[in-house]
């Protein structure tokens, strides 16, 4: 059997990108050595599809018509496995965000998805996987259930992107407050140099 694309479900590694920045060898060693996954077209054994860094780099497990080995859970009578790409993140969702360069690689992805296999844009087809397994917290509880797929649809800012506005806004607060400091020595210091001539 092949894959018949449905659904794009999004996992993370559970490892913290902090501790293991590149995590892609490490997860096909362990998909290969303790989950015993088949080899993939590609020569990896990795479950999912893609699979992405913190640094937002893709780097792909398996072709899209091939069977992931990422959620066995069914839909309709049938393992999702055989109807899903899985894209995966390098982090532990449970303790840290998606880095922005990974939000802008998966949304490309899923974009992408999205129109090749006719994907309906809404929060079933394009979901963590823990809405198939609650048993998961896969993406991350820091993430809401329409997280990814608002990455393609956006009603409204994502978490990390409001915080980022935030921070980003405090900064130009505080430059503002040292260019009027600087103005103002600058006045000061031109006076005082024209009182002593």
């Amino acid at each position: 059997m092949i894959n018949n694309p449905l659904f794009v479900l999004v996992h993370c590694s559970a490892v913290s990108y902090k501790k293991a920045p590149l995590q892609f060898w490490a997860v096909n060693r362990y998909h290969r050595d303790t989950r015993k996954f088949p080899v993939s077209s590609l020569g990896y054994y990795g479950g999912y599809h893609f699979f992405y860094e913190k640094n937002g780099r893709e780097l792909r497990y398996k072709q899209d018509w091939e069977v992931g080995a990422h959620c066995n859970q069914k839909h309709n009578g049938v393992s999702l496995n055989f109807q899903s790409i899985g894209l995966c993140w390098a982090g532990n969702g449970d303790a840290e965000l998606p880095t922005p360069e990974q939000a802008r690689a998966m949304k490309k992805r899923i974009e992408k998805l999205v129109r090749k296999y006719n994907i309906p844009i809404n929060g079933v087809h394009i979901t963590p996987h823990r809405r198939f397994d609650p048993r998961k917290t896969c993406y991350g509880t820091l993430l809401s259930d329409d997280w990814a797929y608002r990455l393609v649809k956006q009603k409204k800012p994502l978490p990390y992107e409001v915080k980022v506005e935030k921070e980003v806004a405090k900064l130009y607060k505080k430059i503002d407050i040292i260019r009027q400091l600087i103005l103002a020595l600058t006045i000061l210091i031109n006076k005082i140099r024209k009182g002593r001539n």
